[in-house]
């Protein structure tokens, strides 16, 4: 731990011995050769007896101050690297807690950092040394269990862990045991060393074989960072030992563990990162610059080493005027030099380079010079073989539920597996990254999906799977097979496929569209011209049927007003029978007036005749004579009422429009219709009218004939119920004066909710076979909603009887739809 300005640095013998006494006295304790040095002033000649390695010897060595760049060159790598290493093993482990590696990574993170922290403390007060041996016996351990898991699994894990820490255990122990012990400290120390050693040399060993025999190429990436780790973590510390050695010892050599760092951190990175592209362009970029400052420094130090030992320079190694000509010089090689190292490099890997520009230039020209599917796809393939020099290669698109291979080359080439399920794990993680697909490098799976896309990746023959998307949408995929060289995917293949990937996606769409486009258009053309010819063939046969359906729409209109006034008819038929009672007792009444009136006529001549008769008894006979008259001009007048109420009933078409005298039509002309068919049953007919209902407008004779319809069906439906029950109210009122409201109520026995739903419809009747047509209540809506504007429809109906209510405005709408009706 000494530095090259300490005068301890000229007696190497010194290493590992004991001081047992100080200017004679003796020291048990670290302690004691403190405080006696201590006492004198710095720069004081004190005589040290050693004991080691059997043997005792004196050596007489200057005090030196301890002063805070001693600190610094000393401590501050421990510090730092004792940081470090923790942090790495902690880091690791928290990304992935679950994975062996990482554990092993864990371990020899804490180990080396608690053996780092822990060497501040050798100089004293010695309160961690413990800690510190123990950390040193368990350093070979978690070497070689790093060994056993890396960079492939070469143990079961509790096999490792057995093989590993149980043997160094066992040294913990003796160590500890030993510790205090000069005789056997030293043994035990270089046992640990050398065991140190020997776990180093087994951890590059496997490094070594797994790059050698491991089938997979993300493991032998994961060997070239590692290596590359090796390289940047150690390569510079040789470098300082060896400016040390050229400036005979004027550098400290203590700052080389700055960098041994990079040594874990390299497995680090392999164990976590996945991407194999991410880590061949680290690997790439790693050794490019490993190369250009390796030979930099070995021109720097063997310039130094010229100047120092051939032309005997002894200040060139640290001239300021040599180091500022030397770094101008190196920014003129360094263009040139730069060059030459990447061809270096890619031929390190075995690679072929090529201008992924112009390549990709060329190519977004070919893809876009062609709307034809299969060029298009040709070019898709013809690239990335020529370019990548792939022994096969196959495009996949999307076609409803699968992806199914449109073209492959060489075509020769045999087929494995036609079509790929869009629910496969493999179409998934294309749909879901998307990204590039490496079959030594697939992203984490669950066991059951990884088995799955390894089974699809072989039936495929793909090496590598590049998706083809197109506004987020996985359109399809090209599969790469091995390349003819056997070497493997790099960082620009991968830049230059999905660049690639994206324009031939957008081609390969563009296509497709225009290609349904014309088959659309093909189909378009041919359905019009079929539409044309059978529109020519169906125009003669159009206009006939048009002259057909005029005359059945005249032959309708027709049947439909002889319909309507049969229903009329119908009506009026089953009141004939009272019709014909009450216009007979009139006639009756006047044919035996008249007859009386003939008799008068003669008694009258008689009168007239005697001489004898009295004028008293002339002006009898004459008054006798003249209330017969009036009694037969009365009857007559009844029965021509009668007359005209039936003609206006039984009118075949509709009158003009014009105001109604609502309660004249109730009272009047419908009332003398009914009152027969009342008497018959025995029921009564009352009207609750209004004082102040206002006229309404339109045709009478059709209000009549609703109504007559309304109350005739009430008749029917109390029909045989006690007398009670024979009661018909016709109510009728103007609410605010905008319509007039008319409800007819019976006490009859009701409609079903069945039949409620149904009873406006055409030919539908609950009346026995015989006695109803199934038209009336149909006919009568058609009348009001169509001739006044109004409403007809069934408010209630139950057990206690029947309402039909009626809103009919003020204003009806002008006639025009009559004969809906």
């Amino acid at each position: 731990m000494s530095l090259p300005g300490w005068p301890v640095a000229a007696f190497p013998e010194i290493f590992q011995a004991a001081v047992v006494a100080v200017d004679g006295m003796p020291a048990a304790q670290a302690g004691d050769v403190y405080r006696a040095v201590r006492r004198r002033p710095a720069g004081t000649i004190f005589e040290y007896t050693f004991e080691g390695h059997g043997t005792r010897f004196v050596r007489h060595i200057a005090s030196h101050r301890f002063t805070w760049g001693d600190a610094v060159l000393i401590f501050g790598v421990y510090l730092f690297d004792g940081l470090v290493f923790a942090a790495i093993g902690v880091g690791v482990w928290a990304l992935s807690p679950r994975r062996a590696t990482t554990w092993a990574l864990q371990g020899l993170g804490l180990c080396v950092g608690v053996y780092a922290l822990t060497a501040i403390d050798l100089y004293g007060p010695h309160l961690f040394f413990r800690l510190h041996a123990l950390a040193e016996s368990f350093l070979p351990a978690v070497f070689l269990y790093l060994a056993l898991l890396f960079p492939v699994r070469r143990m079961r894990l509790g096999q490792a862990i057995a093989a590993s820490y149980l043997p160094f255990g066992l040294l913990a122990v003796v160590y500890q045991l030993w510790l205090d012990d000069p005789t056997r400290y030293p043994a035990v120390h270089e046992v640990a060393t050398l065991s140190l050693t020997g776990t180093g040399l087994c951890l590059l060993a496997g490094v070594v074989a797994g790059y050698v025999r491991a089938p997979s190429e993300l493991v032998r990436h994961r060997v070239r960072v590692v290596a590359l780790g090796i390289i940047a973590g150690f390569l510079p510390p040789a470098a300082v030992l060896g400016y040390s050695a050229v400036t005979e010892g004027r550098v400290p050599v203590n700052v080389v563990g700055y960098t041994a760092f990079l040594f874990p951190l390299s497995i680090a990175y392999a164990v976590h990162k996945r991407d194999l592209f991410a880590i061949d362009a680290l690997v790439q970029r790693g050794l490019y610059y490993t190369i250009l400052s390796s030979l930099v420094t070995a021109a720097y130090l063997l310039l130094a080493a010229l100047g120092t030992h051939v032309f005997h320079l002894s200040r060139l190694g640290s001239s300021p005027v040599f180091s500022l000509t030397f770094t101008l010089a190196a920014l003129f090689v360094l263009p040139a030099l730069r060059e030459r190292v990447q061809r270096v490099v890619d031929l390190c890997f075995g690679r072929e380079t090529y201008d992924a520009e112009e390549v990709l230039a060329a190519a977004s020209t070919a893809l876009g010079s062609t709307f034809d599917l299969n060029a298009i796809l040709a070019v898709t393939l013809r690239f990335p073989i020529s370019v990548l020099r792939l022994e096969r290669a196959a495009v996949y698109l999307r076609t409803a539920d699968h992806f199914e291979e449109t073209m492959r080359a060489p075509a020769e080439a045999p087929v494995r597996l036609a079509r790929v399920a869009e629910e496969t794990p493999l179409a998934e993680l294309l749909a879901g990254l998307p990204q590039i697909l490496v079959r030594d490098a697939l992203p984490r799976q669950v066991a059951a999906d990884r088995a799955a896309t390894l089974a699809v990746l072989d039936g495929l023959g793909a090496e590598l799977v590049v998706p083809l998307a197109c506004q987020g949408v996985l359109t399809g995929f090209i599969v790469c097979g091995p390349k003819r060289a056997g070497t493997s995917f790099a960082a620009g293949d991968a830049s230059f496929l999905r660049t690639f990937a994206n324009q031939a996606a957008l081609s390969l769409q563009n296509a497709r569209t225009f290609q349904d486009l014309r088959i659309l258009n093909r189909d378009l053309e041919h359905r019009v011209h079929e539409r044309t010819h059978q529109l020519g063939a169906s125009k003669d046969r159009l206009a006939a049927s048009l002259a057909q359906l005029e005359s059945a729409y005249r032959t309708l209109q027709a049947s439909q007003e002889q319909l309507v006034s049969a229903e009329k008819m119908a009506a009026f038929g089953r009141l004939a029978a009272g019709i014909a009672h009450e216009v007979n007792t009139p006639l009756g009444a006047v044919v035996n007036g008249l007859k009386i009136a003939r008799e008068m006529v003669v008694e009258c001549e008689a009168v007239a005749l005697d001489d004898t008769t009295s004028a008293a008894d002339r002006r009898a006979v004459l008054a006798e004579l003249g209330g017969v008259v009036a009694n037969v001009e009365d009857w007559t007048r009844k029965a021509i009422s009668y007359i005209r109420s039936i003609k206006a009933h039984s009118r075949g078409a509709g009158g003009a429009a014009a105001p109604i005298d609502l309660p004249r039509l109730l009272e009047r002309d419908l009332q003398p219709l009914l009152m027969h068919r009342l008497r018959l049953a025995g029921g009564q007919l009352e009207f609750r009218l209004a004082p102040d209902l206002p006229e309404l407008y339109g045709d009478a004779g059709r209000l009549g004939q609703v109504l007559a319809n309304l109350i005739t069906n009430a008749i029917d439906a109390c029909e045989g119920l006690p007398l009670a029950r024979q009661r018909i109210v016709v109510e009728a009122s103007a609410p605010e004066q905008r319509e007039v409201m008319l409800s007819i109520h019976d006490l009859g026995t009701g409609i079903s909710p069945d039949a409620r739903d149904h009873i406006f419809d055409e030919f539908f009747t609950t009346k026995p076979p015989g006695k109803g047509t199934g038209l009336g209540l149909s006919i009568a809506r058609d009348i009001i909603t169509g001739e006044f504007g109004g409403t007809l429809a069934c408010t209630a109906s139950g057990s206690e009887g029947t309402t039909f209510t009626m809103r009919l405005p003020l204003r009806a709408p002008e006639i025009g739809a009559r004969n809906a009706a």
